[in-house]
């Protein structure tokens, strides 16, 4: 009874909970690496190479952009080309996947092949 009491007249004298606002995250990627860049290959840690590219640095855009690939021993390896996933075979932006490697993807266009490659350090490197 006093529990409902003091509930009563808590609700009565105004007090309430003070109100906490959630933090606000802002989150730059700028000049981050990309997570879903591997960062062990070969059962050996390796450091991620370049830098972000600027503005002014020439692009070849009519080639599928390469963001990273789930290498499957059996064949069935599946390759993120301009965010889409992608099996050897299927067509992306005017190529067809014609192999999938661990660290690069081979696409055909009416003949010409292309190799879009994943960009690692070499081997040994400090990450």
């Amino acid at each position: 009874m006093l529990i409902l009491w003091l509930m009563a007249a808590w609700r009565q004298v105004g007090w309430a909970e003070p109100q906490i606002e959630p933090a606000q995250v802002l989150y730059d990627a700028k000049g981050k690496r990309d997570p879903f860049v591997p960062l062990v290959r070969d059962g050996r840690m390796i450091a991620i190479a370049g830098e972000v590219p600027s503005a002014s640095a020439p692009v070849d855009l009519s080639l599928p952009l390469l963001g990273g690939i789930l290498w499957d021993p059996a064949g069935r390896s599946i390759a993120l080309l301009n965010d889409k996933e992608a099996m050897v075979g299927d067509a992306i932006g005017g190529y067809q996947v014609a192999e999938i490697h661990p660290d690069y993807v081979v696409l055909d266009q009416e003949g010409r092949r292309v190799t879009v490659r994943m960009t690692f350090d070499q081997e040994g490197g400090k990450p």
